[in-house]
């Protein structure tokens, strides 16, 4: 994904994009762990490993892309500016 925006998406802000964009969905992991328990083509140690990998994509990725993106200065009117008037 970051390679189709990659030109039009300045350095600073390509790794927190790839980050937003790397997220899982758990729901997804879950439903591909249950199918794949019940059908004994993986064992519930790997499919719980692959749960706790997914809780934490899930959990990790967008804090860590929120803190590495780059903050522009507060346009006024907008939420970032009435939150710094505080």
């Amino acid at each position: 994904m970051a390679g189709f925006y990659g030109k039009h998406l300045a350095a600073p802000e390509r790794l927190p994009f790839a980050l937003y964009s790397s997220v899982a969905s758990f729901s997804l992991v879950v439903v591909i762990g249950d199918i794949g328990v019940r059908t004994h083509s993986v064992s519930p140690h790997v499919a719980s490993a692959l749960l706790g990998a997914g809780l934490l994509s899930v959990l990790l990725f967008p804090a860590l892309a929120g803190a590495l993106r780059p903050h522009a200065a507060a346009q006024p009117g907008t939420a970032e500016a009435m939150t710094d008037a505080d």
